[in-house]
């Protein structure tokens, strides 16, 4: 087996026991970032951007370490200076997989949701 390891790295801020393994650790940190971009995609909205385009948009309410990963990923973009993240296409492909995951297979993505309750102005939803 892996080295043991009694933390995981400490920018989780999680102090694990005494008997955990080094792979557990990072299967750790492996879920709280795909519940991240989980939880960033089931809060997003849709946003226009030019006549025909849009952008999935959530506020940056999340461990920036965890964002900083999704974004070295390719999942979501960010600047330090905006308040909210964009999904990719493949941070959207991969959190409708991990909502299957986690969810069940929820149908509707949570901004055909709320596009569905306001067509003129798509609004956040939250659940």
């Amino acid at each position: 087996m892996g080295k043991k390891s009694n933390t995981i790295p400490r920018k989780w801020g999680v102090v694990m026991s005494e008997d955990i393994e080094d792979t557990e650790a990072t299967e750790a940190i492996q879920t709280i970032e795909d519940l991240t971009l989980l939880l960033i995609h089931l809060t997003s909205w849709k946003e226009k951007m030019g006549k025909e385009a849009f952008v999935l948009r959530a506020w940056k309410g999340y461990n920036f370490d965890a964002i900083n990963k999704l974004t070295e990923k390719g999942y979501i973009t960010s600047s330090y200076k905006a308040k909210s993240v964009n999904l990719t296409n493949e941070g959207v492909e991969r959190a409708e997989k991990l909502r299957d995951l986690y969810l069940g297979g929820t149908k509707n993505t949570s901004s055909e949701t709320a596009a569905k309750r306001n067509k003129s102005k798509p609004t956040p939803f939250f659940i």
